[in-house]
Formats: C-alpha cells, sequence, structure tokens
C-alpha cells in the first residue's frame, strides 16, 4: 500500500466521516460524531490488514471518494491506494 496516498486517503475519511455522521439527512450511523475518530482509527487499520473485509458504501466513504476523484467502489479505492 502506498504510504502517501494511503495517509492522504485517511486524512480525507475522517473528515468525510464526521461530516457524515454529522448530517442530519444520514440516519444509517449508530454512533455520534464525537466518536468518529475511534471509529476512522478501527476502519483504517481493517483497510491497512484486511482490505477486502471492508464495506466500503457508507456515506464517510462517498464523501472521501467525491473529495479525492475517484469512484466509490472497492476496486478504484483499492487501486487508488495501491498506486503512487
Amino acid at each position: 500500500m502506498n504510504q502517501d496516498r494511503f495517509k492522504r486517503f485517511s486524512e480525507v475519511y475522517r473528515d468525510s466521516l464526521k461530516a457524515a455522521v454529522s448530517d442530519p439527512k444520514q440516519t444509517s450511523y449508530g454512533y455520534l460524531p464525537a466518536e468518529c475518530d475511534a471509529v476512522a482509527d478501527r476502519m483504517l487499520k481493517t483497510i491497512m490488514e484486511l482490505p477486502y473485509t471492508v464495506s466500503y458504501c457508507g456515506g464517510g466513504f462517498r464523501r472521501t471518494c467525491a473529495a479525492l476523484g475517484i469512484r466509490n467502489t472497492r476496486k478504484a479505492i483499492l487501486a487508488f491506494l495501491e498506486h503512487g
């Protein structure tokens, strides 16, 4: 995994997850905005260790992909993270 791209993805994902959880239109999150950093830590650790077990369909990932200009698919996310 390309460390520079993973760092960039991580930064954008953290901000995007907070925005998605804080969005009143998003009702699918079972945690509060204050818990986003801990959730992001767990998700990013799993992406590093077991990337094919992660569900990339949530609002945080959709916002992250839009901000990075990549498609919101597992294949596109993993390709972004691998190449640099």
